[in-house]
Order: structure tokens, then C-alpha cells, then sequence
């Protein structure tokens, strides 16, 4: 019995950290109820190296993203010439990394306005 669980405990353990992996970073379903909104001036607009385009502001702290903002189409070189100074409402949940704790101050933007015109949105 003794050589049966040492054989398996590490297979074992891997397989509930994958497991575990994919629970926390499966894909969140979003509904305006579940979203918190803000509003602030936006300082710039930037793109990391996910192609997430990531949103500063003037008083929000933490790091603001549009998650693949770039495959969906959003051009950051426009997006920071419409948008720099400008005050923006954004709907935004915990981004993924927040569910692991790793990354507690990222917030994923699911919809973003400017005078009541949508510029992003992931509602259906």
C-alpha cells in the first residue's frame, strides 16, 4: 500500500493543478448585473504583448484591459487619439488572473462608452 501511493501521489497532485488551472481560467460569462462600472479621464491607451489593449486612468488604479482587444479589430494608435483626456464610463469584472490572486489589480473591461457611444463592447 505504502509503494501504491507514492507512486501515484504525484501524477496525482499534477493532475489537480491542471484541473484547478482550468477551472480558474475558464472564460467568465458577462452580464451587465454582474459588471461593476466606473468613470474616469483616461491618461493612455496601450497594447501588451497578449494583444489586450490596456486602458490607464487618471484616479482608477490597477491595470484596465480589453482582452484581445486588438484580434477584435481596436486600433490603439486611434483609440489613444479619440480617447487621451477624455472621461470614458467602462462595465468591468476582476480580470482572469484575479481568481488565482496572482494578478489582484487587473480588471477586464467588457464595455467601454464615451458620451453614452459605445466604443467596446462584449454584451450580447
Amino acid at each position: 500500500m505504502r509503494k501504491f501511493s507514492k507512486t501515484y501521489l504525484l501524477p496525482l497532485v499534477i493532475l489537480l493543478a491542471i484541473c484547478a488551472s482550468v477551472f480558474a481560467f475558464r472564460p467568465q460569462k458577462v452580464s451587465v448585473e454582474k459588471a461593476k462600472q466606473a468613470q474616469d479621464r483616461v491618461i493612455s491607451v496601450t497594447q501588451n504583448r497578449l494583444n489586450d489593449v490596456v486602458i490607464r486612468f487618471e484616479h482608477l488604479e490597477g491595470v484596465f484591459y480589453i482582452r484581445d482587444g486588438i484580434k477584435k479589430g481596436l486600433n490603439v494608435d486611434e483609440l489613444n487619439t479619440d480617447l487621451r483626456g477624455k472621461i470614458i464610463t467602462i462595465n468591468y469584472v476582476p480580470g482572469v488572473f484575479n481568481a488565482t490572486g496572482w494578478g489582484a489589480n487587473t480588471y477586464d473591461i467588457v464595455q467601454a462608452k464615451e458620451d453614452n457611444q459605445v466604443v467596446f463592447s462584449r454584451f450580447e
